[in-house]
């Protein structure tokens, strides 16, 4: 196999290093580094099979560092989310610095006296937020691994710390995603260290997982906090729509400090200038304007919004970037907005603030919706609950296939028509239109497990039976196996089929069932007969073989052949140097913290599907032997479950 280097693609998000830490943490592209011969060897190697929990190791965790709880003073009962603005000036926060000053001339919110070390609850919104440590994300019904207690334990701050500052986040598996979730959310033993609590907190921040943030930043002393884990909390409380206590904490960042991390400093400001702008004063939106050119934030959504308060006027959105927490928090200034499809681009913090936001427009929601469930911070179910709250007009209800709606509505629409349908025909139309249009928008598996409990009852009938490869997927997706291999089964005894048209499929139901519902092994016959038929396309069946071999499956002999016979893949992000070595290590010693943050620094920031053989193979291997076999084999279905041949297509 030729030689690579691994590019480590580091994200350029802010690792929050706590109140022990003395610098931010500079995430910037990691160097290329050479993969090790001995790591490349082991693509095909066959790793012995580790107990469960051996090695585990006892260090104690690290000492509390003594964080006090904080006082808690919720929201009153039907209190806007987006809190009245109060007089009063605002000390200068960027006095002596090059930007000009928000300082009296601008009216903010002023919290009284102690109120701003309080982290209120989140208003209660229609749309029902996951625990701390749901199961897979898109996924509600599949069945997880009971994780030991004590996942931080042997992890030392600085360590977790080094290996924040490589990780893309949210992970684009579910898998991993579920299982960072319950990382993040597991407390170390003996309470949470400053340290520690601050980088949980981040993790949240950044993977938009707000409701668990507002858990954990109850918990931490805010009258200690640093500008780097106050950062964490500014965000924290936008979200949650704690407008008053967003700005009351950006008064305590020391924005004119020149040594401040300049992400930090950056975000600081756009927070300044949106507490200004919240009076509606033309000259305090001026001036936030302003303010965000001098220090050059792009900011183009927030610009925009602060262009139009300083002049009265609409604002024009631009068509393109990110829309930021700090731009949805403006963009409620100038509510009702004509573009909700401008939410389809939030990052993760905003998709979750506006998809809660029960004073914003439905189908703003459903936009926002839609792009937190594609970076996995809504599930299937909270999804559904916001394409129903879309209104749709009788026309287009009368006949979904044909209505000319476009986007969130559409899918809106057709997901409507699916669930209230009582014709098998015309519900397994519905719903395989549904599949078409999210497949197309990157939402095939999350809108496939919202499906699987409307179509459990459809019947195995001839009337319907070019429907059994859509259901097929659906069970796939919602975990549900035998219902997944019956379709198939039923498909490929359809009279005009092939006899094995979609057997095929059987192969993924194997891979995926971790619980012994199907006979491992006993599908791959079909896949060598796909593989001699050409029915696989090389890379694809490059991976499938890397899965196979990864779980430990005795592979045909004719199906090794078929995969060898072009030169191994390369494509795919490699991590640095050793981290797979690590990986497997801390696998054999049932290190179950450290297993996860190193398989998201081994799978990389483009998913299972997108992954390097390498890299996928061995996360695959280190889940299995820690014990995590139900998430080995929904990562290894990840990987192969959107480029699986099939009949019908989006």
């Amino acid at each position: 196999m030729a030689s690579r280097s691994g590019n480590e693609r580091t994200p350029g998000w802010r690792i929050a290093a706590g109140l022990l830490l003395a610098t931010w943490l500079a995430i910037a592209t990691a160097p290329p580094s050479a993969l090790a011969e001995s790591d490349r060897s082991r693509l095909s190697e066959k790793p012995r099979q580790i107990p469960a929990g051996q090695g585990t190791d006892d260090q104690p965790a690290p000492d509390d560092a003594g964080l006090a709880p904080v006082e808690i003073q919720p929201m009153a009962p039907g209190e806007s989310s987006t809190r009245a603005v109060e007089g009063g000036d605002l000390a200068p926060i960027i006095a002596g610095s090059e930007e000009p000053d928000l300082g009296a001339p601008l009216q903010t919110l002023q919290s009284p006296p102690g109120q701003d070390t309080a982290f209120p609850q989140a208003p209660s919104g229609a749309v029902a937020l996951p625990s701390i440590a749901p199961a897979a994300a898109g996924t509600p019904q599949i069945a997880a691994s009971p994780l030991p207690p004590g996942l931080w334990r042997g992890l030392e701050a600085s360590e977790v710390e080094r290996n924040f500052a490589k990780l893309s986040v949210p992970p684009k598996s579910p898998t991993l995603h579920a299982l960072w979730r319950q990382l993040l959310g597991d407390e170390p033993d003996g309470g949470a260290p400053a340290q520690l609590a601050a980088l949980r907190l981040e993790g949240l921040v950044r993977s938009g997982l707000m409701a668990q943030a507002g858990e954990l930043a109850r918990q931490i002393d805010q009258t200690r906090a640093d500008p780097l884990l106050l950062s964490s909390l500014i965000r924290t409380h936008l979200a949650l729509g704690a407008t008053r206590e967003a700005c009351a904490a950006v008064k305590r960042l020391p924005l004119k400090d020149t040594k401040l991390n300049k992400s930090v400093r950056s975000e600081g400001l756009a927070v300044a200038a949106f507490c200004a702008a919240s009076s509606k004063d033309p000259e305090a939106a001026k001036l936030g304007a302003k303010v965000l050119a001098g220090a050059g934030i792009e900011a183009p959504v927030g610009r925009a919004v602060l262009d139009a308060l300083a002049n009265g006027s609409r604002p024009v959105l631009p068509t393109e970037g990110a829309v930021t927490l700090v731009d949805q928090a403006l963009l409620r200034l100038v509510a009702p907005l004509e573009s909700p499809e401008i939410f389809a681009r939030a990052t993760p913090d905003a998709a979750y603030a506006t998809a809660r936001d029960e004073a914003a427009d439905p189908l703003a929601r459903a936009f926002a919706g839609e792009a937190a469930a594609r970076q996995l911070v809504l599930d299937a179910g909270e999804l559904a609950a916001l394409y129903q709250a879309v209104q749709i007009g009788s026309e287009d209800r009368q006949n979904p296939l044909a209505s000319a709606l476009e986007g969130a509505a559409k899918r809106a629409l057709l997901y409507q028509a699916t669930i209230s349908e009582r014709s098998p025909l015309r519900k397994a139309r519905n719903a395989r239109a549904f599949l078409d249009e999210a497949r197309r928008d990157g939402l095939h598996m999350v809108a496939a497990a919202m499906l699987a409990d409307d179509i459990a009852d459809l019947p195995l009938s001839p009337e319907i039976a070019w429907f059994a490869e859509t259901a097929v997927e659906i069970d796939l997706a919602a975990g549900r196996y035998r219902p997944a291999a019956a379709w198939a089964e039923f498909g490929s005894t359809v009279e005009g089929e092939r006899p094995d048209a979609l057997l095929h499929w059987l192969v993924l139901v194997d891979i995926a069932d971790a619980n012994g519902g199907f006979k491992h092994g006993s599908s791959l016959r079909h896949a060598e007969a796909k593989a001699l038929s050409g029915g696989f396309p090389p890379e694809l069946l490059q991976r499938l073989a890397s899965v196979l071999d990864a779980l430990q499956y005795d592979i045909p002999i004719p199906l090794w052949e078929a995969a060898s016979r072009e030169g191994q893949s390369e494509k795919g992000n490699l991590p640095d140097t050793g981290v797979l070595t690590e990986l497997q290590q801390a696998a054999i010693k049932g290190e179950i913290g450290r297993v996860i943050l190193l398989s998201l620094r081994a799978l990389g920031p483009d998913g299972a599907e997108n992954a390097h053989l390498l890299a996928l193979g061995d996360t695959i291997r280190s889940l299995k032997a820690a014990g995590l076999e139900v998430e080995a084999r929904r990562l290894a279905l990840e990987a192969l479950f959107e480029d699986w041949p099939r009949r019908t297509s989006g």
